[in-house]
C-alpha cells in the first residue's frame, strides 16, 4: 500500500531500517526509546503495522514496537494472534478502559476493525469521550457517523476542524454534510477556507459549485464548475451540475448539452435525466416529461 511504502522510506532514511535482512531489531528499538521523538516513532510503528499486508513484515514491525514501548496494555494489543482475530480483538477492546490506551492506539485499532467491516462506532465514542481534544478520534468518529447521524457527524467534524483549522479533508466532509442539512451559508464559509488551501482541488470545486447553486448563485456556480471540468472532463457530477446551473440561467440548449454529455458517461444518471425533464417541462412537452419521469422511476424507485 501507499502508506506502507511511505513508512518504509521514512524509517530507512532515519537509519531505522527494520526490514533490512540483517537488521538488529533490539538495537533499533533502543534507538527509538532514546529518541526525543519516541512517542511519534511508536505511533508510526503501530500505524505501519496496521497497513502492512505481508505477515512477516507485520510481525517484525509489531516486535520493534513492543521492544520500544514498555507499556504492558499497549503491548497486549500488539500481539499478532490477537490482532488476527477480529472478534477477540473487539471483545478485548470493549473490556479495556479508554485511559489505558493512547488516543493514537485507539485510532489505529479502530481502523483495523473498520478494515474488516466490524462496527467500531461504540469504541470510537468511548475513546473520544476520554480524549475529546484528539483530532483523529473526532475525525474518525465523524466519519463513522457520516451516513447514519448527520447532525452528530457535523458536530465532530466541527470539533476536529477547531483542533486543526487547516485540515482539508475535514472541510470537504463537513461542507458536504452542511449542504445535505441545507446549511448553505456555513458550507460556503467552509469551502472558501478550503479554496484558500487548494484552489484547484478536483474534489472541492464541484462541491463548491453545488453549494453556490443551492444558494441560487448560478453564475458563480458555473465558474467553479467549469474549472472543475477542466481538471476532470469526464466527471458526471460536474456535467450534471453544469446542466442544472445553465437551466437556472434559462439556457436550455446548454442544459441539454451538458446533461447529454453526462448521460454518455452514465446512461442511468437520474440527476442528468432530471435536468432534461426540467427542460421538457419548461417547453411544455408534457408527454416527454411523463415518459422520461417514468423511466427514471423504473431505474431509481426511490427518486
Amino acid at each position: 500500500s501507499t502508506a506502507e511504502a511511505t513508512y518504509r522510506s521514512i524509517f530507512k532514511k532515519a537509519n531505522l531500517d527494520l526490514l533490512a535482512g540483517d537488521a538488529n531489531l533490539k538495537a533499533i528499538a533502543q534507538r527509538i526509546q532514546k529518541s526525543s521523538l519516541r512517542d511519534h516513532w511508536i505511533t508510526a510503528l503501530d500505524d505501519w503495522a496496521q497497513s502492512a499486508d505481508e505477515l512477516p513484515i507485520h510481525e517484525r514491525i509489531l516486535k520493534v514496537a513492543r521492544l520500544a514501548d514498555d507499556d504492558s496494555t499497549h503491548n497486549h494489543f500488539r500481539d499478532p494472534q490477537l490482532l488476527s482475530d477480529s472478534q477477540k480483538l473487539l471483545n478485548e477492546l470493549n473490556k479495556t478502559k479508554a485511559e489505558k490506551l493512547t488516543p493514537s492506539m485507539w485510532g489505529v485499532l479502530c481502523l483495523r476493525l473498520q478494515s474488516r467491516k466490524i462496527n467500531n462506532q461504540a469504541l470510537l465514542r468511548k475513546a473520544q469521550n476520554a480524549y475529546p481534544n484528539d483530532f483523529w478520534l473526532n475525525y474518525l468518529l465523524a466519519n463513522s457517523l457520516y451516513g447514519s447521524s448527520v447532525a452528530e457527524a457535523i458536530g465532530f467534524y466541527r470539533a476536529a476542524l477547531a483542533l486543526r483549522p487547516d485540515s482539508f479533508g475535514v472541510m470537504l466532509n463537513l461542507g458536504s454534510l452542511l449542504i445535505q442539512s441545507k446549511k448553505y451559508d456555513e458550507a460556503l464559509q467552509i469551502y472558501r477556507q478550503a479554496e484558500k488551501l487548494e484552489p484547484r482541488n478536483p474534489a472541492l470545486l464541484p462541491n463548491l459549485g453545488n453549494c453556490l447553486l443551492n444558494m441560487n448563485l448560478p453564475q458563480d456556480a458555473i465558474r467553479h464548475l467549469e474549472s472543475a471540468l477542466q481538471i476532470k472532463p469526464k466527471s458526471v457530477m460536474t456535467l450534471t451540475e453544469l446542466g442544472l446551473a445553465w437551466f437556472r440561467e434559462k439556457d436550455f440548449e446548454k442544459t441539454i448539452d451538458y446533461s447529454n454529455r453526462a448521460l454518455k458517461l452514465n446512461p442511468k444518471s437520474s440527476r442528468a435525466r432530471m435536468n432534461l425533464v426540467l427542460v421538457y417541462y419548461a417547453r411544455q412537452k408534457d408527454q416527454k416529461v411523463i415518459d422520461l419521469s417514468l423511466e427514471i422511476l423504473k431505474d431509481d424507485p426511490g427518486n
